[in-house]
């Protein structure tokens, strides 16, 4: 059947030279003779459009076409086809004879009653149709020139079509489904934990019974609850529960406390928190005087956490003897347009913000995800990475979770366990994030290490030199570099894996990005003299953007609970008065292939006597440096100039005593431009990065070039003509 469908849909021979028979060549271009064609609006096999590409593969045959609701072999076979396929055929046959008259259901293509047919039904149900179409016409035959390695996307795409009607309107959500795979594969296997496997049907009874332990303490559906854990069951049964009762997740970071973590509480508008014992403490702070009525342990006491007086839902849950459902309540409530959870941002570049992440976001990134990834039954995923981050939580746990795959869940990612988990659970996907992977290849080579079953590694952030060590060390893993954010609209994936470094592209049709001028001088996107955007030129940096369509479940942009945060990342009268556009934040470039190239953050890259410096151009340059092992650029102020000067903060490799100053100016000196030399450098025992491996510039660039900060013989500056990084031995 593959094979069929290979040679006679995706390639399309009748449309692209025919097939040849008896050494006779055979196109639909040789027919004169009208034709009639149906059109089945909820065909899975025939997609409308791949039908009604006959307009242009036979354009010397009158055309007409009949559109009717019904799928495939709704057309062929049974009542309906009787009384729509065959009584229409009838008629038309007759009328073309003159014997009857013309039957009114039928377009006469040639005449323009297409485009008729087009605007008299617009609507939501016809945006329906549009998407679908356009995801498959992009994935399925769109793919016929696409290398080898990405022929099993177009095989998931089923998958993702099935799911637009429900992401538009509908009730849908991670409750419902679990739900509905407990009862249908209830001894399937969801999720591993520490060698321990838990089934669809006991993941259900356990989310089931701590619902109804959440509703006797007064959570309610829509009510905001935080959720403050480290990675474990609790957080995914958590999560499920909430989901169940239609109650809002607010997911907390567990690496902060104080006055961050009270404002992520205010920003999330919480009323009641979950967490372990492990984080018990920071939560009872920062909920304040009312911790003991707010603050629930999902997990069983330790002897610290016990001391706070806190209720533990645990010892409920363990002695409720009945796995069904809660009683008196509309389950699993959450329609897609509705809140599901609200997630932070990585606040790199300021405070986190809360993004909205709605039913039909949190499942159609997930599908996405799926899709991409090509993740099945057969897949074992491994999700090391923080569940409040939304590569560990949406594109991993939750995308295998919709692929039916098993789920690995390990506590936090670790050089030392990673090997043996892949092994143990038979890994075949495994996301990664920024620099985890060059923990992996910073590790010494060993004899066996290309002896693993991961297929895949997906995830973004990945350097090009750690790429393609990667490839060279590990073999037989392919990459899917994406890009993507939290609340964004914009999906790139590079797909193939072709052009190590690259993104990739938009993946679909109906996701429309454009990569617009951008002014750094001013802080915002460049206009020409009349008022209009000017589009980049192939290979020139520019800011990225993605149309907003509130009807297209993947163009949404929901913004943040803070209103005004949501309006900064809105453009509009982009390209026609009215229209709206996300901004992202982030300097791309697209090459002549229409392969896009991660730049810099608009808020990483600086301006120095007038040009423009891309921070993660340098940093790769810089890594290249004899004893280097990482690198932080960044711009910081100079008395008496202009912009901002560069900076690196770097580590050394171990055994590394002391910076070469002269080969770190060698480098530098044959791989950038003069004005993007760091004018200073400093050595750090560590960089501090986000639990996702991002580091976090905001407090080295607050210290500038101080010689007390950086400390005696770690600050150096530029020195052209000695041609070399001396030591700074005073303050100026």
């Amino acid at each position: 059947f593959q094979t069929f469908v290979d040679d006679v849909i995706v390639h399309n021979r009748m449309m692209t030279g025919g097939f040849v028979i008896a050494g006779r060549s055979v196109t639909l271009a040789d027919i004169t003779a009208p034709v009639l064609c149906f059109v089945g609006e909820r065909d899975e096999f025939a997609r409308p459009r791949a039908v009604r590409a006959i307009d242009r593969a036979a354009p010397r045959a009158p055309l007409f076409e009949r559109s009717a609701d019904a799928g495939h072999f709704g057309l062929v076979v049974g009542a309906g086809a009787l009384e729509t396929t065959w009584s229409t055929v009838t008629r038309w046959v007759l009328w073309r004879a003159g014997k009857g008259p013309q039957p009114a259901e039928i377009v006469d293509v040639r005449g323009g009653g297409r485009a008729r047919q087009r605007a008299a039904r617009a609507g939501g149900d016809d945006l329906i149709g549009e998407v679908r179409e356009a995801i498959w016409d992009q994935l399925g035959l769109g793919l016929r020139d696409v290398t080898e390695s990405a022929r099993w996307v177009r095989w998931q795409v089923p998958r993702l079509l099935s799911l637009v009607p429900v992401l538009l309107r509908g009730r849908v959500n991670i409750g419902r489904l679990l739900a509905e795979r407990a009862a249908a594969r209830p001894n399937d296997t969801l999720f591993l934990w520490r060698g321990r496997a838990y089934s669809y049907a006991e993941a259900d009874a356990r989310v089931n019974k701590l619902a109804r332990a959440l509703l006797a303490r007064g959570v309610s559906p829509k009510g905001h609850v935080g959720i403050l854990m480290d990675n474990h069951p609790d957080y995914l049964t958590s999560l499920l529960a909430l989901s169940r009762i239609g109650a809002v997740a607010v997911l907390l970071n567990p690496g902060v406390r104080g006055p961050v973590l009270e404002h992520a509480l205010a920003a999330g508008k919480v009323e009641q928190i979950l967490t372990s014992p492990e984080r018990a403490a920071a939560a009872v702070e920062a909920a304040g005087a009312d911790a003991v009525a707010r603050v629930y342990l999902v997990s069983a006491h330790s002897e610290a956490s016990a001391a706070l007086g806190l209720e533990s839902l645990h010892e409920r849950v363990q002695a409720d003897g009945d796995d069904g459902p809660p009683q008196g309540l509309a389950l699993n409530p959450g329609r897609a347009e509705e809140l599901a959870w609200l997630m932070f941002t990585s606040g790199t570049t300021g405070r986190p913000k809360a993004a909205k992440m709605t039913n039909s976001r949190v499942l159609g990134a997930a599908t996405l995800a799926a899709v991409g990834a090509g993740m099945t039954a057969r897949d074992t995923v491994y999700v090391s990475l923080p569940l409040y981050h939304a590569t560990g939580l949406v594109l991993g746990a939750t995308a295998g979770f919709i692929a039916g795959s098993r789920v690995v869940l390990a506590p936090r990612f670790s050089v030392s366990r990673f090997w043996d988990d892949v092994r143990r659970h038979g890994v075949t996907v495994v996301l990664y994030v920024g620099e985890l992977c060059r923990f992996l290849i910073n590790t010494p080579e060993a004899a066996n290490e290309k002896r693993h079953t991961i297929r895949l590694l997906v995830g973004n952030g990945m350097r090009e030199d750690v790429w393609r060590e990667v490839l060279r060390r590990f073999g037989g893993i392919r990459v899917l570099e994406f890009y993507a954010a939290t609340e964004g609209n914009i999906l790139l994936a590079n797909l193939t894996g072709e052009k190590v470094g690259s993104v990739g592209r938009v993946p679909f049709d109906v996701l429309r990005t454009e990569l617009l001028r951008y002014d750094f001088e001013r802080g915002e996107v460049a206009r020409d003299d009349d008022g209009n955007v000017m589009l980049c030129d192939d290979d020139e940096p520019g800011m990225l953007i993605g149309q907003i369509h509130p009807l297209n479940p993947f163009s949404r942009f929901d913004g943040y609970t803070d209103a005004r945060a949501t309006g900064k990342k809105i453009i509009h009268n982009v390209f026609t008065v009215g229209d709206a556009w996300f901004l992202s934040g982030d300097i791309l470039r697209r090459d002549a292939d229409g392969d896009f190239w991660f730049v810099d953050r608009v808020g990483d890259t600086f301006r120095w006597r007038g040009e423009n410096v891309s921070t993660e151009e340098v940093e790769a340059v810089l890594r290249a440096a004899p004893g280097v092992e990482q690198v932080a650029v960044y711009g910081i102020e100079i008395a008496g100039e202009e912009g901002r000067a560069g900076m690196a903060a770097l580590t050394l490799q171990p055994g590394t005593a002391a910076l070469d100053g002269a080969a770190l100016y060698e480098v530098a000196e044959s791989s950038l431009a003069p004005r993007a030399r760091p004018l200073f450098v400093r050595v750090v025992d560590a960089l501090e990065t986000t639990v996702t491996f991002k580091v976090i510039k905001r407090g080295l660039q607050e210290q500038g070039a101080s010689l007390e900060a950086a400390g005696a013989g770690r600050l150096f500056r530029l020195d052209e003509p000695a041609r070399r990084y001396a030591p700074v031995e005073s303050e100026r």
